[in-house]
Parts: structure tokens; sequence; C-alpha cells
């Protein structure tokens, strides 16, 4: 990665994202990080951020530059909001390396962003929370119809934080 490119991400992460990526890397849960951005600038402002563990994996578009240090185009196939399922598919081994994990919190600021995880067939439990950040007079409706959750407005993963521990307290009295 040419990180001399990067002098200073100006990446605004929703407030309390520190806070959840801790959380769920305590917990050892695996996150993917499957975006339509720059995978580059992405990793960078969680670099930044001191956010990014290793429980955390990237799948979007990934630069390429030449001998000489300049972006020339794109790996693979670019990722774009209307083929996030498809490109999940290319990450084959993420899926076959969490293959127990049955159970999937789904994340996303767009209708499409909802067919992620089209296709994971070993899904026992989803739960969809829905960030709608513009137009959400017009699009909340139809929001509401299709996410199991939704957080209107920028708001912060404080509420997304808070249900992961309370599942997490709850599991941990159940086991025991």
């Amino acid at each position: 990665m040419h990180s001399f490119y990067y002098f200073q991400c100006y990446l605004h992460y929703r407030d309390g994202m520190d806070e959840l990526m801790d959380v769920l890397e305590r917990h050892n849960i695996p996150v993917l990080i499957l975006s339509a951005g720059i995978g580059d600038v992405i990793r960078e402002g969680f670099h930044q951020q001191s956010t990014f563990h290793d429980n955390i994996e990237i799948l979007s578009n990934v630069m390429i530059y030449n001998d000489d240090g300049y972006f020339i185009g794109f790996q693979e196939d670019v990722i774009h909001s209307f083929n996030k399922t498809r490109a999940s598919e290319h990450n084959s081994s993420y899926f076959i390396k969490n293959k127990e994990r049955d159970n999937l919190i789904l994340m996303g600021d767009t209708e499409g962003d909802l067919h992620m995880a089209d296709g994971i067939d070993y899904l026992r439990n989803k739960v969809s929370i829905g960030f709608l950040n513009v137009k959400v007079n017009e699009l909340l409706d139809s929001y509401m119809a299709q996410y199991d959750i939704v957080i209107a407005g920028d708001e912060s993963m404080h509420f997304v934080t808070r249900l992961l521990k309370t599942v997490f307290d709850n599991v941990s009295v159940a086991v025991s």
C-alpha cells in the first residue's frame, strides 16, 4: 500500500464507531466491511482512528499503482451499490472461514445493501439495521418496511453498541 499518499485521512466515521469495534473485537466477532468505496482509504481511516482490529476485513475497491507510484486503476471488478451481493461471493474465503457463524447483523445505508448477504444459506438469524441519512421523510416508510431497525439522520453507533452489549450480557447469563 502506498500510504505516503494519505497524509491525513478526512473520513468521518459515526460517533461511537471506536467503541463498537472494540466490543466486537473483545467478543471475537468477525467484521466484514463490504463497501463500494475505496478500500485503501477506508483502511487508512480506520488506522488513523485506531479502530482497526485483527477481526476486521475490508472487501472494497483496491487501488493499483504502477512502479512509479501512480494510480493506474482498480483490482478485479469494481464494487458498486448494485453488485455487492456478487462482490461478497468473490470473498468466499471470509465466508468459509466464518461458516460456523450463523448469526448476522447487516448494516447498510441504501436499500440495495439489504441484499449483501443474499446467497449465504447457512444463516439462522439476521438482523438488518438501516441508516437513513438523506431524504428521511421521503424514504422512511420504505426503509421501515425493509430493515428490521432504522436509524434516521446522522446518528451515532451507540444504539448498535448497546444492542450488542445487551445480547452479549444475555448470552453470558444463559450459558452460565
